[in-house]
């Protein structure tokens, strides 16, 4: 049946105190259906998080992206039960927003899942006419719970996250350049890294505790706050299921890309999490320390044309040391044999390393490595050596890592 305006009951903190001869109305029996529906949504919004549960497939052919069943859960703590397939043709999607595809432009979208309502089981009247045909809520016997999949363009948000201290603490997060916070985290942690073996785990253990409650103290609501104000996000906030790349095809009708499922969270079991933190614990008590070097950022690389190869790095570079020689590009035929592809030159501008081969890759599979070791690497601003991939180990500050990433040639993109 048709969507109303009407919203799903929700009152987590309040509900209605039921004694003899008192008469209920509707908003009584709205408020007893959600107060427990608010404090199950609450406990998964903070507890849990948003992020998928089981299926929700993500495929693209060239003009339409599908989006298999699945259960999740969004940042309202409502889950997204999708019980059939649901595909998006990306010429309708354009074409519903006036929007066209420049012979030389990329447009980079996000599959997004968000919740919503049906009303359905109408109760008829007495007399067996519906109670109101053109109002299907004031009808309906029962709410189902349904979602919708769209498409909604990408755009970089600022970076939000209230706990990216113990990320840096836990080298999951590089610091930011000139942030206080990720340096406090990033000298915690390179102290810890200094202590005797047997003392780390206790020195983290304190560090993380200190963090932990910093944030959470940080994320306190505001005075007076209401039911509303309680969700770390608004009922408009969708789920994030994948990210494609649109580009123009041959006579300009554009084309998707396979979708990066990389952007979006899946969530575990708590069992399987026990076992994962067992299994890792030894590694944080040992892991080297970090000297803070720049590096590339994986999901960053990509195609800017067929010939020119690009990546964003996380701190500023000594322009003059990102050469031809400090870069290596080889692509690989279906059947394995490597051929070397001639760089033209590399530059750096704005946080972007540019490799302009002298032609487009010979093969649909290339590897780029961008040298952080040797005699010649890429320098940082502060001449620290670049220290390989963002999601890569740790680097020394006298010799780096190389970053060494492969990806799709441009044609595969």
């Amino acid at each position: 049946m048709t969507q109303s305006t009407e919203t799903l009951p929700s009152t987590p903190f309040s509900l209605p105190r039921i004694t003899y001869g008192m008469l209920l109305g509707v908003d009584d029996f709205r408020s007893i259906l959600g107060h427990p529906r608010g404090k199950h949504l609450l406990h998964q919004a903070w507890l849990h998080g948003p992020g998928v549960i089981r299926g929700y497939a993500v495929t693209t052919d060239q003009h339409q992206v599908t989006v298999r069943p699945g259960l999740a859960i969004d940042a309202m703590g409502r889950e997204l039960p999708l019980r059939t397939a649901q595909c998006i043709d990306l010429a309708d999607w354009l074409s519903a927003r006036h929007r066209r595809l420049k012979s030389n432009a990329k447009l980079r979208l996000d599959v997004v899942a968000t919740a919503g309502h049906d009303f359905t089981d109408p109760v008829p009247h007495p007399g067996g006419a519906l109670l109101d045909p053109l109002d299907p809520a004031a009808a309906a016997s029962r709410y189902a719970e349904t979602v919708t999949v769209d498409l909604a363009e990408s755009a970089r948000s600022a970076d939000g996250d209230p706990f990216r201290r113990l990320r840096v603490l836990l080298g999951l997060a590089r610091p930011r350049p000139a942030n206080i916070e990720d340096a406090e985290a990033a000298g915690e942690s390179r102290r810890i890294a200094k202590l005797p073996p047997g003392e780390r785990p206790r020195a983290l253990l304190a560090a993380f505790r200190d963090f932990t409650d910093r944030a959470v103290a940080a994320l306190g609501p505001p005075d007076d706050w209401t039911d509303t104000d309680a969700f770390p996000a608004t009922a408009e906030t969708g789920l994030l299921l994948a990210r494609v790349l649109v580009t123009p095809g041959t006579g300009g009708t554009p084309l998707l890309g396979r979708p990066d499922l990389s952007v979006r969270r899946s969530l575990l079991p708590t069992g399987l999490l026990q076992d994962l933190l067992c299994g890792l614990g030894p590694g944080f008590a040992d892991r080297p320390p970090d000297a803070g070097g720049p590096q590339v950022i994986r999901s960053s690389a990509g195609w800017a044309d067929p010939q020119t190869i690009t990546a964003e790095v996380t701190a500023a570079l000594r322009p003059a040391s990102v050469t031809a020689d400090a870069v290596a590009v080889t692509s690989v035929s279906a059947e394995g044999h490597w051929v070397v592809e001639e760089v033209a030159d590399a530059t750096f501008h704005d946080h972007i390393i540019a490799v302009r081969l002298s032609r487009p890759p010979r093969h649909d599979l290339v590897r780029c490595r961008v040298r952080g070791t040797g005699d010649t690497p890429v320098l940082g601003a502060d001449g620290s050596p670049l220290a390989g991939l963002d999601n890569g180990p740790a680097a020394t500050g006298d010799d780096g890592r190389d970053a060494v990433w492969q990806m799709p040639g441009p044609n595969q993109e």
